[in-house]
């Protein structure tokens, strides 16, 4: 990066090492630094601000599923009453993956103790949340 930025205009192209290769490029024009207006960053800011609250929002409404689901005591209506999607899942041991979760084990080891027919609290999985049924 150091490379291209002490670069000039005029000069041919280059190439440089990077992490996974090598890159070539040529500067082809150079702007002054600026701030950029509002109306122009405001798509990022809107970003990083819902980035920032899916985790909160995320673990509101997989508690708000399995409450429902538990005193409705049915993962299926429940679920679809909130718009959610039911998944299943072929059997999964200790320590197996589940796609969308990960390792069952470390995210929602609970699950592994719940009679059949039990409806368990909330899965956080970071980006991804749920419920078990067993």
């Amino acid at each position: 990066m150091a490379k291209a930025f002490s670069s000039k205009q005029s000069d041919p192209p280059q190439s440089a090492p990077t992490g996974e290769g090598y890159a070539v490029f040529q500067v082809t024009g150079i702007a002054p630094a600026h701030v950029p207006a509002f109306a122009d960053w405001k798509p990022h800011i809107l970003e990083d601000y819902r980035d920032e609250q899916l985790p909160g929002l995320l673990g509101q409404k997989t508690a708000e599923l399995s409450e429902r689901a538990k005193s409705e005591h049915d993962l299926n209506k429940a679920a679809k009453e909130v718009g959610a999607t039911v998944k299943t899942s072929d059997m999964v041991g200790l320590s197996g993956q589940v796609p969308e979760l990960g390792a069952v084990g470390q995210v929602a080891p609970q699950l592994f103790d719940m009679a059949p027919g039990n409806i368990s609290g909330p899965i956080n999985a970071q980006r991804t949340g749920g419920g078990g049924k067993a």
